[in-house]
């Protein structure tokens, strides 16, 4: 499944676990083109509005530390 328009994707890795956002709309795995190079595989539940995805990423590049501004899940 590629990735939709106006969408982005999260995870985020913690110990041995993967955690993506709760109201995250994919039902399979997505791929992204990371970097403009490699695809890079997403599981289900990763891919959220675009503009979520920037409030989320621009609050772990402040903080460096998982974003509260999403309810994360475990991915598996």
């Amino acid at each position: 499944m590629s990735a939709e328009p106006g969408k982005g994707a999260l995870a985020f890795g913690a110990g041995d676990s993967i955690y993506v956002p709760a109201h995250g709309t994919n039902a399979e795995d997505v791929d992204y083109q990371l970097g403009g190079a490699h695809p890079g595989g997403f599981p289900p539940k990763a891919e959220i509005p675009l503009d979520d995805m920037l409030a989320v990423l621009e609050q772990f590049l402040r903080t460096n530390q998982r974003p509260t501004g999403v309810e994360w899940v475990a991915a598996y």
